[in-house]
């Protein structure tokens, strides 16, 4: 599968064919159809994010696809021929054709809901959820 890779911190992102991710007991198979670029990303790729991820690394906190594997578990075998948006989980980032999401970090869309909007709907509302309780 095709990838987008961050070798360095602040380097340029690369291309590349690489393995595709194979989802763990709790966790699903993405066919990433959207993925936004979020303002933790440009702090991720600069190195200024705390996040496990080790590099290289495909960046990506979030999207939205089509659940098309699970490794298994309650959750997770539910999901499969689901549309879902996603945070993405440990090394598979986002912006892949392909990314592994844990199910609990999963949330089904309906046909109503486009893939754009689905992808932009789990890291940047709670930003602004924790902004405005700071604020107030």
């Amino acid at each position: 599968m095709k990838a987008i890779l961050l070798e360095k911190y602040g380097e340029p992102l690369i291309l590349k064919d690489v393995e595709m991710p194979e989802p763990k007991s709790g966790e699903v198979l993405i066919k990433v159809v959207s993925s936004p670029i979020n303002p933790s990303d440009l702090a991720y790729l600069s190195g200024f994010y705390s996040s496990t991820r080790k590099l290289p690394a495909t960046p990506g906190f979030e999207g939205s696809g089509l659940v098309i594997r699970s490794g298994g578990g309650f959750f997770a075998g539910r999901l499969v021929g689901k549309r879902v948006a996603f945070s993405a989980s440990g090394q598979s980032g986002a912006w892949a054709e392909y990314c592994v999401a844990s199910a609990t970090e999963v949330v089904v869309i309906t046909d109503q809901i486009s893939y754009e909007t689905a992808s932009c709907s789990l890291v940047n509302p709670l930003t602004v959820m924790a902004m405005c309780k700071v604020a107030a």
